[in-house]
Order: C-alpha cells, then structure tokens, then sequence
C-alpha cells in the first residue's frame, strides 16, 4: 500500500489541532520556523538529520538563548514523535538533534513584594489587580488559567478553588489542581466576587478572551509603576510564590499547588533570596554605607548585580573589622586567632596549625 505523503505543513496543522489548549510561544516559535525553514509542502517524512541539525543552527544564528532553542527542538521532536505514533511520518529527524539545556539562571527574577505592591497601586482597574495577584500569589499561569477560572470553582468555605489547566489537560489526572485562596489573595477574589453580575459564570469576563495575551499590557503597567521590567514577565510571578512557598511547606505540596513537579520546580522556578542568607546568618545582611538591607533580591532593579553587591558588603564588613592586632594575636572583640605572616616561612616564627589548636582549646 502506498505511503500517504503528509507534508510539513499538514503534520503542523494536525499537531496543533490536537493540542489546541496547549499553545504556548514555543510551540508557536517551533511551527513557525519549522514552516519557513523547511517549507509548507515539504514531505515530512523525507527531512534527514542533518538538516534537522541545520534547522537546530539557524534557531542559534537568530540569536535565541540557548534555552530556548532547546525548548524548541524539543518541540520538533515531540511534534514527529506523535506523527509517527499515528502513521502520518515514519522517522523522526529531530530525535538525535541536540537540544541543550532549558536553565536559563539569567532570565530568573524573584519578585518581592514591595515591587508588586508598587505595580498594583498602577493596575488600571481591580480586574487587571486581580489578575495580577492571581499570579504572584496563587500561582497561576496567565492567561491560560486565570482565565479559565469560574465561579463554581470558588469554594470559600475550604478556602480553597479548582484551577483548571488547559497546558496540562491532555495528561491524564492533570486537568487541574485545587490551590489554597490565600490571605494575600482572598480580598480581591472576593471583591471580584461582589462586583460580578447575577449569574456571571466566569471570574473573568467578556472582556478577557481566551486568546487574549496580556504581555503586553502588563510590561506598560510595570513601567508606569517605576519599575524595569523583569525577565519572564509572568512566569517570574509564578516562581517567586513557589520560592516563598518553599520555604514553609514541603516541596511536594507546593508542587501540588503550583502545577508542576519537583525536577521542574527546581531547575526554573525555586530561587536563593536575600531572605534566605538573613536567615542563615540570623538578621538583616549589611551594606557597605553601614546600615543594613532587609529587603530580598529583586530583578525590578537590573543594574544592580547582587553578586558584586554581595562582595561589596563583604569588603565592607573586612575593612570594619581589619583593626590593630595587640600582642596576644586578637584583634579586639575578635574571638579567634590572627594569623600574622612573617618573611621566616619557617622557624618559630610560623604559625602551624598546632600552634592554632592549643590556642583553640585554651578559649
């Protein structure tokens, strides 16, 4: 029997027909490229591997990150894998392709509070506050999510509402996830709850449509609040509550609440703060102008690198303590031994690492 020929174009289109609540912009960047790079009428089942590597090369020529190619060739091969799994294409030139890997540490951005009280005071409504919220603190992906929420989701006596998934839905038992209402978050459902029409089904209405991206939008109200734009601009949402919520309960409750899993979660969502480190050394990390810095590391400032300020506290924090040493070896209020290096590297005038612990045990 003869083969059918399904080309580019049409394995595309029958792809994303079958995924139709799953369009994220990689996969849209994957067909997209796909199409241009290999043409609409292209069998699809006669692209060999080297110009599947040819493809991978020109996404890195672009000038792409890195992370993202690899999200894309991952697309491509998943694209052929199910071609083949329903006879449309009978190899898949993309399997042996590099991907690479998706970490980007550079694109991760914790986003404190004060930064999003400040972009909150600029939302141009209580929807657009909402929508926000909903993200920052409950974790949800806009607009997917946030805009699939209805009413009869909503139970306020547990606290508590179904969000449902449309990335997610084709995998079995992942069609949604109940997630806590939260303090922070509580308010402005319930205000959105008290505002909304007899009979309103949705939490968003006519105005969100589903196909509605709100990047855009969103990038404006940042910049109207004083703030530069963070990387990731929703997805950097998501990830601060994961960190917060990390920090509280365990990883696999989050996870259940955030919709992802703990090898996600870890390698794109969960972030080191300033918090953490003032925990670590028990109160508020010192600046170089001698106060000291409570607040945790945000990207809503870009200029600043936290390494280089972190090194700076550390100079800080050296010069202050770099005082005259007396006689005994102490500096003063210093509760160890200075090691104080002479021109003899040898003799007794070295000090050996004896020498230190018989000091040691005398304190």
């Amino acid at each position: 029997q003869a083969r059918v020929r399904v080309t580019v174009g049409g394995l595309l289109d029958a792809f994303l027909e079958a995924h139709e609540g799953d369009r994220v912009t990689a996969l849209d960047r994957a067909d997209r490229t796909l199409r241009r790079h290999f043409g609409e009428e292209h069998d699809a089942s006669i692209i060999t591997e080297g110009e599947a590597e040819d493809w991978r090369g020109m996404l890195v020529k672009s000038g792409l990150a890195l992370s993202t190619v690899a999200r894309t060739v991952k697309y491509a091969r998943q694209i052929w894998r199910w071609g083949i799994r329903r006879k449309l294409v009978t190899f898949n030139p993309f399997a042996e392709v590099k991907a690479g890997s998706m970490m980007n540490p550079q694109r991760m951005a914790y986003v404190d509070h004060d930064t999003i009280d400040r972009v909150l005071d600029a939302c141009p409504d209580d929807d657009w506050k909402l929508l926000v919220v909903l993200s920052r603190y409950a974790g949800l992906r806009i607009p997917s999510e946030a805009f699939a929420l209805r009413w009869d989701d909503v139970n306020w006596e547990q606290s508590r509402m179904w969000v449902r998934s449309p990335k997610t839905a084709h995998h079995e038992g992942k069609g949604g996830r109940w997630v806590p209402i939260f303090p922070e978050l509580r308010p402005h459902l319930l205000a959105a709850f008290e505002r909304a029409e007899e009979g309103a089904e949705m939490v968003f209405g006519e105005r969100w449509k589903a196909s509605y991206n709100p990047n855009t939008h969103f990038r404006r109200i940042v910049k109207r609040a004083g703030v530069d734009p963070w990387p990731r601009i929703w997805h950097n949402l998501r990830a601060s509550r994961q960190t917060e919520l990390a920090a509280e309960y365990p990883l696999h409750t989050v996870c259940a609440w955030i919709g992802n899993s703990a090898a996600i979660a870890g390698g794109h969502y969960l972030q080191v703060t300033d918090a953490d480190f003032e925990r670590a050394v028990g109160g508020p990390l010192p600046t170089p102008e001698g106060g000291t810095n409570s607040g945790t590391v945000s990207d809503a400032q870009p200029a600043q690198n936290p390494a280089r300020h972190t090194h700076a506290r550390a100079r800080a924090e050296l010069r202050k303590s770099s005082k005259v040493v007396d006689d005994k070896g102490f500096t003063d209020g210093q509760c160890g031994p200075v090691r104080t290096r002479t021109k003899t590297e040898n003799g007794p005038g070295r000090t050996r690492t004896s020498d230190l612990t018989l000091i040691r045990g005398a304190l």
